[in-house]
């Protein structure tokens, strides 16, 4: 059986996908923004060459195809925990945020001069406006 040149495609864009989820591993791992834009035009292009395969060619592709399902079901797996990861971090820095916010003294912006007037004496204090 030779090798025809859809399948030739269809491999090719296999390959330059599996070096796409590689890259946005690699970039995972040290902490930086995956650009996923692009990758479903991708797979779908890679779907529509297998679909346009004759059928034998078609069916050997399947190993190609089940070793791209577990390599993006990792990529995504891994994300997920990075959003994990980022969702403390932002919690944290929320409760950090709120203590210093307590313990902050009060603003001069915050502070108004009201009357206070008792039948013991007449005097300004300061009050925070709300």
């Amino acid at each position: 059986m030779s090798v025809q040149p859809g399948f030739r495609r269809a491999f090719a864009a296999h390959g330059d996908i599996v070096a796409y989820i590689e890259q946005a591993d690699a970039l995972l791992s040290a902490g930086e923004t995956v650009p996923l834009a692009g990758l479903d035009t991708a797979v779908g292009a890679l779907c529509e060459r297998i679909l346009a395969l004759a059928p034998q060619e078609a069916k050997s592709f399947a190993p190609q195809l089940e070793e791209l399902t577990a390599r993006l079901d990792d990529l995504q797996k891994k994300m997920q925990t990075a959003l994990q990861g980022c969702k403390a971090h932002m919690n944290e820095v929320t409760l950090r945020q709120k203590a210093v916010n307590a313990y902050r003294p009060p603003s001069e912006e915050g502070l108004t001069w009201k009357a206070s007037i008792s039948p013991a004496s007449s005097s300004r204090s300061p009050s925070r406006s709300r």
